[in-house]
C-alpha cells in the first residue's frame, strides 16, 4: 500500500518535471539559435565576432524585452476581455429594452 502511494507520487512528480522540462526546452532552442546566429556573424565579417559575455548581454536583453512584451500582451488581453464583458452586458440590457 505504501509502495503504491510512493509510486503514485513519483508518477505525478515525473509528469510535473516533464512539463517544466518542455518549457525550458523551448527557451533553450531559442537561446541556441540566438547564440549560433551571433557566432555566425563572424563568418560574414571578423569584426562581428562576439564573446560569450556579449552574447549573454544580448540574451538578457532579449529576455527583458520578452517580459515587457508579455506584460503588454497580458494587459491588452485583459482590456479585450473587459470590453467583451461590457458589450455582452450592454446586449443583455438592449434585449431587455426591446422585449418591453
Amino acid at each position: 500500500e505504501e509502495i503504491n502511494k510512493h509510486m503514485e507520487e513519483a508518477t505525478k512528480t515525473e509528469a510535473e518535471l516533464e512539463s517544466i522540462r518542455q518549457q525550458y526546452q523551448r527557451v533553450a532552442k531559442r537561446a541556441a539559435l540566438l547564440y549560433f546566429c551571433i557566432s555566425d556573424l563572424a563568418t560574414i565579417q571578423p569584426l562581428y565576432a562576439c564573446s560569450l559575455s556579449m552574447y549573454m548581454h544580448y540574451f538578457k536583453g532579449a529576455i527583458e524585452n520578452a517580459q515587457k512584451e508579455l506584460v503588454n500582451i497580458t494587459k491588452a488581453h485583459e482590456r479585450e476581455e473587459e470590453r467583451t464583458l461590457l458589450e455582452q452586458a450592454g446586449e443583455g440590457e438592449g434585449a431587455n429594452l426591446q422585449a418591453r
